[in-house]
């Protein structure tokens, strides 16, 4: 018969009157019993003594089970002679029979003593990962989970990138110019120009406010910041949709109310009337009392003459 850590592939192979097992083909002390091998008997070295099981008090004598991967927290108690049996909860948990490995990301998980919490993880409760070990959502995993990454940071792939702040890896040029960045040309980062939130916000349409530069406003419908507000350059108008440049001499205009869609800044002062043309149409034109200068592109108010 087989001693104590020998081959085996039925519990017959096994010393019997040690108490032995054969587990994992080894022949080992059954679960909540421990070897001694001071003890001897029938000749034979060694003996499967009762340990403490989880939770037990143990003492140097009454051991806990080493089967179950137990230990004596003498702590618990506060002094050193008598502790109670745990599982070391850096690296294994109470599974209810024996002190299981702490699972790593994915692992099937119903608490967040399952998980690694030294590398981070917990049981999640998010939609696409629930009853798993993953990380929270402010981290991503690299061998251990490790904080998403800020605005216009160094990055490989999306996933590093801070989604909760509306941050994703992009970037022109390849893999050396990604960043962490906006995830789409609507929207911009809040604290480009000054100190606020840390989060990608939308950009702001015509006369929103409050902006702190250019790119906070729809530039790409040709809106800038002017002193805080989000407008069309003077020599351009909002059409509803984006900035157009204000029409010249003659071009058509929508009506008298809309003269802002001509060019009536200094020194041009074109305004929206009804034309000579034949019907009438509203244009872009002089006031009654100006004329076209063409040379200077402008309006010139007309002199009286005098008879």
């Amino acid at each position: 018969m087989r001693q104590f850590g020998g081959l085996c592939s039925t519990v017959s192979e096994c010393d019997y009157r040690v108490n032995m097992v054969c587990t994992n083909s080894l022949c080992t002390c059954a679960s909540g019993k421990n070897f001694d091998s001071s003890l001897s008997v029938d000749g034979s070295a060694g003996y499967c003594v009762d340990a403490s099981g989880y939770r037990e008090n143990c003492t140097a004598v009454l051991t806990c089970s080493t089967s179950q991967s137990l230990y004596c927290d003498y702590t618990f108690y506060g002094v050193s002679t008598v502790g109670i049996c745990l599982c070391n909860d850096s690296w294994s948990y109470w599974d209810g029979l024996i002190c299981s490995s702490k699972l790593t990301l994915g692992g099937e998980c119903s608490n967040n003593t399952h998980c690694i919490s030294a590398k981070g993880l917990f049981c999640s409760n998010y939609t696409l990962t629930r009853n798993q070990c993953d990380c929270d959502k402010n981290h991503y995993w690299n061998e251990t989970c490790i904080l998403k990454q800020e605005y216009n940071t160094t990055c490989s792939s999306t996933y590093v990138c801070d989604d909760n702040r509306g941050l994703q890896c992009q970037g022109l040029g390849g893999s050396m110019f990604l960043k962490c960045d906006c995830y789409n040309t609507s929207y911009i980062w809040d604290s480009l120009y000054t100190n606020r939130n840390h989060k990608c916000i939308p950009k702001l349409s015509m006369n929103q406010t409050t902006c702190y530069g250019d790119l906070e406003c729809e530039d790409y419908n040709y809106l800038s910041c002017v002193n805080g507000t989000c407008k069309c350059a003077y020599t351009d108008y909002w059409d509803g949709n984006r900035c157009q440049p204000k029409r010249n001499y003659t071009d058509p205009c929508t009506g008298s109310s809309t003269t802002y869609e001509c060019r009536d800044f200094s020194p041009v002062n074109l305004i929206c009337r009804l034309g000579d043309t034949v019907p009438p149409a509203y244009q872009c034109l002089c006031n009654t009392t100006s004329y076209w200068e063409l040379c200077n592109q402008r309006c010139v108010v007309a002199k009286k003459v005098r008879f």
